[in-house]
């Protein structure tokens, strides 16, 4: 999610997935969907984490739906996203 929120930004940067969480709310089969977003505020540090090339960690809320759009589990994923070390 941090690498699709980054963009270009995201070749400067190391993301890594630190924890997750998953809680199921009913059987699910068939095509399933994700949907997560950043608020403008994780936006925000994000972008100026990268700026600074500095490391931040954020997490981000994920709903997983099946094919009718009824959701079937939500996560959380926690990542960490740090600066490229020169080569």
């Amino acid at each position: 999610m941090l690498v699709l929120e980054l963009g270009a930004a995201a070749r400067d940067a190391f993301v890594v997935i630190k924890k997750g969480s998953i809680e199921y709310l009913a059987r699910a089969s068939g095509e399933l969907t994700t949907e997560a977003s950043l608020t403008q505020e994780q936006r925000d540090r994000v972008g100026q984490a990268v700026q600074d090339k500095s490391s931040i960690e954020e997490t981000v809320p994920v709903s997983i739906r099946n094919a009718e759009g009824a959701e079937v589990a939500r996560c959380e994923i926690t990542s960490l996203l740090r600066p490229r070390r020169p080569k």
